[in-house]
């Protein structure tokens, strides 16, 4: 089994892209964005956490975490993810999901005492934050991040189980669980040549939306999962399969508009891969951003040789 290497690159390049071209209208509505940009195509840097252009925010930070803690041990990742997110939470990132960082928080706490494996602190980590937020963990923080699960896995048992446990690590809800695992086997089956298979996962995909969001219901980018990804998907409709305008779409509807832009490049960009990214994009990203993007997806490449 083998994976296409641009398309892997597509995923992971459109979640850092979609990230940077929506961090600077975080927060805004569609019209303040219109009025500001008219249409928002080029990464302008700025906003609510004072971006520079092409800079990315903790969608990506996460991201390249979960990477980098499947390439550390894919068969029980849960720990070097968990690793990765506790260093990243120390170092002091502009901005991190209050879910997030309270579970990391937490995760942290019950690792130094050294009484429990890692799945079972991060577990227990998740469930107190879902506890203490009255039942709620259903944000998009999960979701933001399992681009790379999709790309590194081959069999759809081995992606399902670990885009949940990794979702499950901070946000132990079940439609973030299973839109997580979902939409990660979309990517998985496109980065496989499967373009088929992907495309009616991705109708799987939207019509499990409709277990929580009524089909046809207006178009709302907040932060709740099922939100987020029903405006991916929309977007990713409207453009016809552009990438570009996909990901364009997506952070022109405002509200969480970096993460939507993440969840809209990452499905799109395994569709169609890393040449459909406009170059202007790629030039602007953190060199650091890409050479840890490129050695995941060298590995990708190579991990079912």
């Amino acid at each position: 089994m083998t994976k296409n290497i641009e398309r892997v690159l597509g995923a992971m390049y459109g979640v850092a892209v979609g990230d940077a071209l929506g961090g600077p209208v975080e927060f805004m509505d569609a019209d303040a964005i219109a009025r500001q940009y008219g249409i928002l195509d080029t990464m302008v840097g700025g906003g609510w956490l004072s971006l520079a252009p092409g800079e990315t925010t903790d969608d990506t930070a996460m991201t390249l975490a979960v990477a980098e803690g499947i390439m550390a041990n894919p068969d029980r990742p849960v720990g070097p993810v968990g690793e990765n997110f506790i260093s990243w939470a120390q170092s002091g990132p502009k901005d991190i999901g209050g879910t997030c960082s309270s579970a990391i928080a937490r995760a942290s706490q019950l690792l130094e005492c050294g009484s429990q494996t890692p799945e079972e602190a991060w577990r227990e980590a998740s469930l107190e934050v879902a506890h203490n937020n009255g039942g709620r963990s259903g944000g998009n923080g999960a979701l933001m991040r399992t681009a790379p699960v999709g790309c590194a896995y081959f069999r759809v048992a081995d992606c399902y189980l670990h885009a949940r446990e990794i979702a499950e690590m901070t946000h132990l809800d079940a439609a973030s669980s299973e839109i997580c695992a979902s939409y990660s086997k979309a990517i998985m089956l496109y980065t496989m040549d499967k373009g088929a298979d992907a495309e009616a996962e991705v109708q799987n995909l939207a019509t499990m939306l409709t277990r929580w969001k009524a089909p046809g219901s207006a178009l709302n980018p907040s932060g709740w999962v099922v939100d987020s990804m029903d405006c991916a998907l929309r977007a990713i409709r409207e453009a016809g399969g552009d990438m570009k305008k996909a990901i364009v779409t997506a952070v022109n509807y405002g509200g969480d508009a970096d993460t939507i832009g993440a969840i809209t490049g990452g499905l799109i960009g395994a569709r169609k891969g890393i040449d459909s990214i406009p170059k202007e994009w790629l030039a602007a990203l953190p060199k650091d951003i890409c050479l840890r993007i490129d050695a995941f997806a060298d590995f990708c490449a190579n991990a079912g040789a």
